[in-house]
């Protein structure tokens, strides 16, 4: 069957429409490519609402000779449209069978929920994740998100500093008290020693 390709840039998303083994019966060309672009576009409004895609995007469809197709396909990606509450305009078939389209973004998007920007790459590439991440302002500064992770980096450094020195005192003042003790133990040994030898 056809398939669709949703690919995301900076400026818009784009929406490639194929055929896959899609071929019909008859052998017509046309129909079958009529058909393939009638139910990709119930499945890309489908797609829109589920992912949450907004601002600029654009549909390519197959090509389609007859104008006649192309208004048939239009129509179908309107009324598909029309149960989809988000405000959003559609422009005419262009003659590569592209149609540009925008849709308000609402919320957060599937695709910022699922993922992270990428520290490699300034935020340009995404790290994808199998739990929703939380999304959190933007940093301000020059450091970013670097500065935060080495503040809170080194205020757990400094925590367990301090706690392994707390720790290494108070092994320290428990030795002393086994010292004098085994000195009094000692000293009381001598004492016992000593009245031995006076009696002998």
């Amino acid at each position: 069957g056809g398939s669709l390709v949703i690919d995301r840039t900076e400026a818009m998303t784009v929406v490639d429409v194929n055929t896959g083994k899609f071929t019909g019966q008859g052998g017509n060309l046309e129909e079958t490519v009529t058909r393939n672009n009638l139910e990709a576009a119930e499945e890309i409004v489908r797609q829109l609402r589920l992912r949450d895609i907004g601002g600029i995007i654009v549909i390519d469809f197959i090509d389609m000779v007859l104008e006649s197709n192309r208004d048939l396909v239009l129509r179908r990606l309107l009324e598909c449209l029309a149960r989809d509450r988000t405000k959003h305009q559609v422009a005419e078939v262009t003659s590569l069978g592209l149609v540009q389209m925008t849709r308000k973004r609402v919320g957060q998007g599937l695709l910022e929920a699922f993922s992270t920007p990428c520290e490699c790459c300034n935020g340009r590439g995404l790290i994808v994740s199998t739990e929703p991440v939380e999304s959190k302002p933007e940093p301000r500064g020059t450091q970013g998100k670097m500065a935060i992770e080495k503040a809170v980096s080194d205020k757990v450094s400094a925590a367990k500093d301090s706690a392994s020195r707390d720790t290494v005192t108070g092994a320290l003042d428990d030795v002393p008290a086994e010292d004098d003790q085994a000195s009094q133990t000692s000293g009381r040994g001598r004492r016992r020693s000593r009245r031995a030898k006076s009696a002998e």
